[in-house]
């Protein structure tokens, strides 16, 4: 009796936690995500590596393995749902900025385009936007076919 009371006790927080957390890594990846478009291609397409693109990939990759062990130990239908409805906004967003980049044009003028962004630029935003719904897809049946093979 008394497991079951810790149960109900200790479950609302690690789901409140959970929840918290993924909707934390999914902001700090989509800033991170967008200060390195902005430092490649606000005005016009520059390629110039420096300290921000290596400080904005380096934070990048730390929240895509973040996510990872996140969708590992997302388990509770809420938490479930709550990883989803946010790795699905990011998603829509990484949609919206493909997009946005196809739609590009070259004028001139006061702060206009000169130079386009690549295709392989646009594909890597794209895939980092979409890094949170492949976690969420991936782990979750992972479970329930380990949760089948212990049933045996």
């Amino acid at each position: 009796m008394m497991l079951f009371f810790a149960l109900d006790v200790y479950m609302p927080k690690r789901t409140i936690l959970i929840s918290i957390l993924w909707m934390l890594i999914s902001a700090a990846l989509f800033y991170a995500i967008l200060t390195l478009v902005l430092f490649f291609n606000l005005f016009s397409w520059k390629f110039k590596l420096g300290t921000p693109v290596y400080v904005a990939l380096t934070v990048i990759l730390v929240l895509i393995f973040t996510n990872i062990i996140l969708a590992k130990r997302t388990l509770g239908k809420v938490e479930i749902w709550v990883s989803l409805i946010v790795a699905l906004a990011l998603m829509v967003f990484g949609f919206y900025v493909m997009y946005g980049f196809y739609s590009e044009v070259v004028n001139n003028g006061f702060l206009s385009r000169s130079v386009l962004s690549p295709h392989w630029f646009r594909l890597l935003i794209f895939t980092l936007y979409l890094t949170p719904i492949i976690c969420w897809l991936i782990y979750p049946y992972k479970l329930v076919k380990r949760s089948a093979t212990m049933l045996k």
